[in-house]
């Protein structure tokens, strides 16, 4: 299903699945740019010749969990021969339990209070700290940055 990632760990015994294990996570988009089905950085969490396979689970696991809860986002390339315009972007949060909240921009140049703000010099969007805390209390949550109207303003 488009835009659910996917994490994938691999255990011993598994040894001989390292390719297929580590086309699935990339295809599930959790692969790094620099991973190979072919290894030796697979895709996956290859945990096949981990020692204490518990300690290494729970590594990777926290890890799976630091990169799902983000609270900053890529700001996307343009289709060809476009361009976004930094004045007409904004960000949703939907609860669990489906109620929509518009996340306005912080209008301050130096913190962020409330809603978000540009980071990294327009790369990247980030929650301010109360909207990132709630958004990560949630499990449910979904944050979608939106692209077209006039950006709304706190």
């Amino acid at each position: 299903m488009a835009g659910i990632g996917t994490f994938v760990i691999g255990s011993h015994g598994s040894e001989r699945a390292r390719g297929g294990l580590s086309d699935i996570a990339k295809a599930g988009g959790s692969g790094s740019a620099t991973c190979s089905s072919d290894g030796p950085e697979y895709c996956h969490f290859d945990l096949t010749t981990q020692a204490d396979f518990s300690a290494a689970l729970s590594m990777a696991l926290e890890a799976i969990t630091e990169r799902t809860l983000t609270c900053k986002y890529q700001v996307p390339s343009p289709p060809s021969g476009q361009t976004i315009d930094p004045t007409k972007v904004n960000v949703r949060f939907t609860r669990g339990t489906g109620e929509v909240v518009e996340l306005l921009k912080d209008p301050s140049a130096t913190e962020c209070n409330s809603g978000w703000q540009y980071a990294d010099g327009g790369a990247s969007i980030q929650l301010c700290e109360a909207a990132c805390n709630e958004a990560k209390a949630d499990p449910m949550a979904k944050i979608e940055v939106l692209f077209g109207c006039e950006t709304k303003i706190d």
